[in-house]
């Protein structure tokens, strides 16, 4: 009886030596793999080489989308143009930009004609229906209203 109990006892620290030697083996091998995670399903996010390798990926994926690149060379393209007219003088920057404003505001027109909910959305809508609530309006806050209706008409 005392003999089995030290006989359990070696077997199970030889036992305990092979798992040790086996488990550093395995994880010497998948060391490299970062797409692998030597815990399990569960504890991943305690592992900081694959919480990187997935931020890796997800990065990846966000700065390749064929929208974005396309929406960066449009940007691109109109910094070049407007540098372009910058360069040349002012008459024709003023020109450019006067162009632009037209541009955007038929746009602003075409957006909100299709999307009608955005009307009320809009900063001197919100601004005027604030002001309509309150009872009594202040001074300031008559002139912010109408700082605002100025700088929003002339976009």
């Amino acid at each position: 009886m005392y003999f089995n109990f030290f006989f359990d006892c070696f077997l199970g620290m030889i036992s305990c030596l092979i798992r040790l030697i086996k488990s550093y083996c395995i994880t010497f091998l998948y060391l490299s793999r970062l797409d692998y995670s030597p815990f399990g399903r569960h504890f991943e996010r305690f592992d900081p080489a694959f919480q990187s390798y997935v931020s890796f990926i997800h990065m990846e994926c966000l700065h390749t989308h064929p929208v974005l690149i396309y929406f960066c060379s449009m940007i691109q393209q109109d910094l070049i143009k407007r540098n372009q007219y910058l360069r040349k003088s002012k008459r024709d920057l003023f020109y450019y930009t006067y162009r632009q404003r037209i541009i955007f505001r038929w746009w602003l027109l075409i957006t909100l004609d299709r999307n009608r909910q955005l009307i009320l959305m809009r900063k001197h809508r919100i601004l005027s229906m604030n002001n309509s609530l309150k009872q009594h309006s202040n001074i300031h806050d008559h002139a912010i209203t109408c700082t605002t209706l100025l700088l929003d008409s002339s976009f």
